[in-house]
Formats: structure tokens, C-alpha cells, sequence
């Protein structure tokens, strides 16, 4: 009985080690960057001169978590859908050329697939606004904010629902997207 108590006692120390080595290796592990790649469709809205817009966007957004708590991405689209609108009886219309942000990522761990995040970076937008007489390219770059959640489909897919405000000139923009991501 005594060779069996101390056969027993190897295995639970073995046990233990090994179940030591699997928990240190998760703490190596998780704070490698898990980068991922997605897509997103966009809600833009804007006022020019007291009028109105509200145009849509494709883009796609290049970035990495790190750890359970922080991430970073690039993003950049195109305009999809422009709006057509009124200002002082006379109509005219917003189209979103393109857009691009950098942005920094502060979240919390995942709770049942679902996650917030806060976003905070810098990002540049060109719009042209047109009217029977013309039309007038504006740019602005500055500093972009939101929040955001996520709800993991499974271990490499996310859907994505964000609200970014984004104001640094004469135009201020509220942009909602609709995403998903590929984790790899």
C-alpha cells in the first residue's frame, strides 16, 4: 500500500505540473497578437450648411488584438450610396469618396461571445457635394472616437455593430457599422 500511496502521489504532483505548464502556457499565449482581418458596411451622416445627408460605405478593417484588453486596426473604404439633399430649396448632393482611420482599442474579455470596446484614433474622409452649379471636393483628417460590441460566432468568426463620431472641421460625422471579422 505504501508503493501505491506514493504512485498516487506522483501522478496528482504530475497532474498538477502539467496543469501549471497549460495555464502559464494561456498566459504566454494570450498576449500574442491574434490578428484579423474584416469587412464592414457603413452608415454615414453628415450636415453641410444646415442640410442633412446620409451616405453608406464598403470597407475593410486589418488589425490584431493583443491580449484580452487592448487591440489596434487600419481601416479604409469607399463610398457606396450617396444621398441627395436641401438646402434653402435648393437641392444638392453628398458623395463619400473614400475613407481611412487608425485606431486604438481598449475592450473587455469576453463574456457567453459578447465584448465592448471603446475605439480612439485618427482618421481622414473626402466628400464631394454637388448642385446643378457645381460641385466642391472637402477633406478632413482628425480625430476619430466610438464604441462598439462584438459577439463571437465561433472561434475565428465576429459580428460587429460600432458608433464613431468623427469632427474635425465645418462636418461632423456619425458613422454606423455593421461588420464581421475573420480571427486568425
Amino acid at each position: 500500500q505504501n508503493y501505491n500511496y506514493n504512485e498516487n502521489y506522483q501522478y496528482q504532483a504530475q497532474s498538477q505540473y502539467h496543469s501549471h505548464q497549460k495555464q502559464t502556457h494561456y498566459r504566454k499565449k494570450s498576449l500574442q497578437p491574434r490578428p484579423y482581418i474584416g469587412g464592414d458596411i457603413s452608415r454615414v451622416a453628415g450636415e453641410v450648411s444646415g442640410g442633412d445627408y446620409r451616405v453608406s460605405a464598403l470597407g475593410l478593417r486589418v488589425g490584431a488584438d493583443i491580449g484580452e484588453y487592448f487591440g489596434a486596426e487600419i481601416r479604409g473604404g469607399l463610398g457606396l450610396l450617396d444621398d441627395d439633399f436641401t438646402v434653402l430649396g435648393s437641392t444638392q448632393n453628398a458623395e463619400l469618396n473614400y475613407y481611412a482611420a487608425a485606431l486604438g482599442k481598449v475592450q473587455t474579455p469576453s463574456l457567453n461571445g459578447f465584448r465592448l470596446y471603446g475605439l480612439l484614433g485618427i482618421a481622414h474622409i473626402e466628400m464631394t457635394y454637388s448642385t446643378f452649379g457645381g460641385s466642391q471636393t472637402d477633406t478632413d483628417t482628425g480625430l476619430a472616437y466610438g464604441i462598439g460590441t462584438s459577439y463571437d460566432l465561433n472561434h475565428c468568426m465576429a459580428l460587429s455593430l460600432e458608433y464613431l463620431q468623427f469632427g474635425p472641421g465645418e462636418v461632423d460625422y456619425d458613422i454606423l457599422n455593421l461588420g464581421i471579422n475573420y480571427k486568425f
